[in-house]
């Protein structure tokens, strides 16, 4: 039974995280919060590291780019038998864990983390991959094997371990496992409610991203104002597609929040124009320019069609004197789905 006060505590983070709907299981959130510990990195056990066969375990894969159920392929290989067991079709989800916006890490007050984003060129976030194990498993010690397919991509450098080639270890011991449902309690005196993972996972999205993964600490030009036009693939009516259904979501590295960075966007049928200013500071690099456009289902049932192509348009970019710069690096725009 949960005492009022952890009650309290969950009941306070699950509403910022995703609308009340995660982890009020308190394993669930020690694993988290191990996760953050590692600070982006690849797991060496699961977490559990003992489980039965039949639980639901989570294993951290690092912070790469574009990752989902149906780009990751995962083996679990007894020691036993040494013969790998297919555990693809048994992830259950792949979500993002990121630091509290007030946190060193996210004022890029670390030197791994700072490392770590610069090489790969986004906000820094920890991919956490929720698995349920088959209740076919035999006992023993044995590790996970991760791959991915070629859509992600991965940290440019050899200095950051990527979870392809890493054995995360685990032992299976005797006993029924269960599936964990995820409940959580919402309503004070009403039963606990099934949590819905769904809804913490990345909605498709367009992403602008730098094409060359090369970071972004290697840009030559520092521009104060950059636009983009980009036309996204609406899976839907058009013509009943309004503003607020979109979202432009900025994608904010360590160090960045003290920079003022001001964005806006305004858009003509499918193509959105988005304008970024960043009015007191020149050491920003085109190479960190970085967003996703996303299209809302709730509001009037549109979505980001993953089955077409983004096009952008054109991108421009202009020093504090308003002045037209060239860019060191062409940015790309891609589904992520």
């Amino acid at each position: 039974m949960i005492s009022h006060s952890r009650a309290t505590t969950l009941e306070y983070g699950i509403q910022i995280i995703k609308g009340c709907l995660m982890l009020a299981k308190f394993y669930i959130i020690s694993a988290i919060l191990a996760f953050l510990s590692v600070q982006g990195c690849v797991s060496v056990q699961s977490f559990p590291s003992i489980a039965r066969a039949g639980d639901t375990i989570t294993l951290a894969l690092g912070s790469v780019d574009g990752l989902t159920k149906s780009n990751l392929h995962i083996t679990y290989t007894p020691e036993s038998t040494s013969t790998p067991i297919d555990l693809t079709s048994n992830i259950r989800n792949v979500i993002k864990v990121y630091p509290d916006r007030s946190s060193l890490i996210s004022m890029g007050a670390t030197t791994d983390m700072s490392l770590l984003t610069g090489f790969s060129g986004h906000a820094a976030w920890l991919d956490v991959v929720v698995v349920d194990l088959p209740e076919s498993l035999p006992t023993g010690p044995g590790y996970f094997s991760i791959d991915f397919d070629d859509t992600v991509r991965v940290p440019n450098t050899a200095a950051i371990q990527q979870a392809e080639g890493v054995q995360i270890t685990t032992e299976i011991v005797s006993g029924a496992g269960m599936q964990n449902d995820f409940s959580y309690y919402y309503s004070a005196g009403a039963a606990p409610l099934t949590g819905n993972l769904t809804k913490l996972k990345p909605q498709p999205q367009v992403l602008l991203r730098p094409k060359e993964n090369t970071g972004y600490n290697f840009g030559s030009v520092h521009p104060a104002a950059a636009e983009y036009r980009i036309r996204i693939p609406v899976d839907g009516d058009i013509a009943t597609l309004q503003d607020n259904e979109i979202h432009v979501i900025w994608d904010y590295k360590p160090g960045e929040d003290n920079k003022q960075i001001q964005t806006s966007w305004h858009r003509n049928d499918n193509v959105i124009t988005v304008n970024v200013i960043v009015p007191t500071d020149s050491t920003l690099t085109e190479q960190m320019f970085q967003f996703s456009i996303v299209i809302n289902p709730l509001v009037q049932g549109n979505k980001i069609d993953v089955s077409g192509a983004p096009e952008l348009l054109s991108y421009r970019y202009f020093d504090l004197q308003g002045n037209e710069v060239p860019a060191s690096y062409a940015p790309e725009v891609v589904i992520i789905q």
